[in-house]
């Protein structure tokens, strides 16, 4: 933790410096105060910028150090192997003998007896000889010491005793008598409690070495050995079964590591599978008594191009002007939806023109195709290029698509709303040469009569201004029989009466030139009475009456 709480403390003090010498906002309340000024000072702000990045990783290392200190930690304790038995040699035949004990003066090293054996007098039939450790004679401490786990792991009762000579530990230090050790040992290794003191300290406290052999300690002293003869210990514990060594388990108070018990399992505790290819075989033996189900019809994705084509609708509307762009936006969509879902290959890749915004190329293309379509006959589909011909100019190009519109016309007559959208733009233009052909189209398919009237009359004027006084005087005809229909419809209205009155004039004048003059001269006299009915509703209006009388006088002038 001491790295992270150092990168904190130094970068808390380069956040103090860079703030106090880049006259920090220190006093405000406003955050946004500190990111202009970060902005502003570029270089005490990046300072104090990446102190403060530092000050923040530091402080998530100490809370990050803390809790993965506080914890909890598996215990782990180590498996204790079991001793291994030492192979004993060829028991030798042992004469038995009591155990003695070196008188106190001398203090002898206590040995094993190597005369004796003690397995035949000791009722619990327990080796004596194998819980005894004798320590080098250089080794200041107690020569005895009791090994338990030798007692518990001796093989057999009869085991060889190795005679050590015996040396005495203090030949030349006098040793003191002292009351016995008895209430001060508290545990079974009574050599611990009363063979770790030195020389020095033995000879101060009259150290007595029978005070530990006593009864109370397990040590039962038979009779008093000579001179330079070891003692017998009778251990403490009794005799045990030993049973064959077995493997002892490790215990933790962790969690199972997975990887562990895996590895430690049997190896026929997991099932193993059998093989794929096995599996493969039985289901496909299974499979030929099954009868085989009928192939699902999938049917194929519905493709939407809506999308499509709004992206390249816009795309394109993005050169037009603001003021045409809703009037052009209709009538465009309306054909490059023709062209995408058209299946020519053309078509297609005019459409990926419009789309990618070159519409230049785009015209060209049209163009070029929808000529050659025309040439082979195809004029519907001629038409139908031109139209988006002329949807890609309208608005933008007014001269090109009114070329575009025209070819439409010639190509498609039963097109009628190209006819009358012709014939009211040539109209607007004052271009009168181009109206008749256009009219006449329009005638051919049109059947509405407030719509043919409309266009019978410039039409008739044009032809008999043109000369074709037998086309003017048809579309005359038309337009007087249409117009008596209305004034008899409406008789009130004036207009349509007046209308029909100056049509019947005009056709006769029309048959006269026409050299007709038993025709003229009845169309004379009804545009005479049309006339008089008219003054007579309305005496105030003087041109009624004049045209009258100017009707009378042709008619009178053919004798009708």
């Amino acid at each position: 933790m001491t790295p992270f709480v150092a990168l904190v403390i130094l970068a808390l003090v380069v956040c103090a410096l860079a703030a106090l010498r880049g006259e920090a906002p220190i006093l405000t309340n406003r955050p946004d105060d500190w990111f202009l000024w970060v902005r502003a000072e570029k270089v005490w702000g990046g300072v104090f910028a990446c102190a403060a990045v530092l000050a923040i990783i530091g402080i998530l290392g100490m809370v990050l150090r803390l809790f993965s200190r506080s914890g909890p930690k598996p215990v782990k304790v180590k498996a204790e192997k079991a001793p291994r038995p030492e192979r004993a040699p060829a028991p030798a035949p042992i004469t038995p003998a009591p155990v003695m004990v070196a008188p106190a003066a001398a203090m002898p090293s206590y040995v094993p007896d190597t005369t004796e054996d003690h397995v035949t007098q000791d009722p619990l039939h327990v080796p004596t000889s194998e819980g005894l450790t004798v320590m080098p004679p250089r080794d200041t401490r107690g020569s005895l010491k009791f090994d338990a786990h030798r007692l518990n792991a001796a093989p057999t009762p009869h085991v060889e005793i190795e005679e050590v000579a015996a040396v005495p530990l203090f030949a030349d230090v006098p040793v003191a008598e002292m009351p016995s050790l008895e209430p001060a040992i508290f545990h079974d290794n009574a050599s611990d409690s009363f063979l770790s003191q030195n020389p020095a300290a033995a000879a101060a406290t009259g150290f007595d070495p029978n005070a530990a052999l006593s009864d109370a300690h397990g040590l039962n002293v038979v009779r008093v050995a000579p001179e330079g003869e070891g003692a017998k210990i009778i251990p403490i514990r009794p005799d045990m079964a030993v049973t064959a060594p077995q493997a002892v388990e490790t215990v933790t108070n962790s969690l199972p590591d997975p990887v562990e018990v895996a590895l430690l399992a049997e190896p026929t505790a997991s099932p193993r599978p059998a093989p794929q290819s096995d599996i493969n075989a039985v289901i496909s033996s299974a499979m030929r008594f099954v009868d085989p189900l009928p192939a699902e019809t999938v049917a194929p994705p519905v493709v939407n191009g809506e999308a499509d084509i709004r992206q390249a609708v816009q795309t394109a509307l993005s050169v037009w002007p603001d003021s045409t762009r809703g009037i052009a936006a209709d009538e465009l969509s309306v054909r490059v939806s023709h062209l995408y879902y058209d299946g020519d290959s053309h078509s297609r890749r005019i459409f990926d023109l419009i789309a990618s915004g070159d519409l230049s190329a785009a015209a060209s293309a049209l163009q070029v195709h929808a000529d050659a379509l025309a040439q082979d006959g195809k004029t519907g589909p001629a038409a139908e290029l031109w139209r988006v011909y002329g949807a890609l100019h309208m608005g933008r190009d007014d001269s090109r698509a009114m070329i575009a519109y025209a070819r439409v016309s010639e190509l498609d007559p039963a097109d009628a709303n190209i006819h009358l959208y012709l014939t009211r733009r040539y109209q607007m233009a004052g271009d009168a040469a181009k109206l008749p052909p256009v009219i006449e189209r329009a005638l051919g398919v049109i059947s509405d009569p407030a719509v043919r009237t409309e266009l019978l009359t410039p039409y008739a004027d044009l032809q008999m201004k043109a000369g074709n006084v037998a086309a003017g005087a048809d579309a005359l005809e038309e337009l007087s029989r249409l117009h008596e229909t209305t004034s008899y419809l409406k008789p009130d209205d004036i207009a349509a009466r007046s209308s029909h009155a100056i049509t019947l004039a005009r056709l006769a004048q029309a048959r006269e030139m026409q050299g007709r003059f038993d025709v003229a001269g009845p169309l004379y006299k009804k545009a005479h009475k049309v006339f008089s009915d008219l003054s007579a509703l309305k005496p105030e209006h003087p041109g009624l009456k004049a045209m009258a009388d100017n009707a009378g006088k042709d008619a009178a002038r053919f004798g009708a």
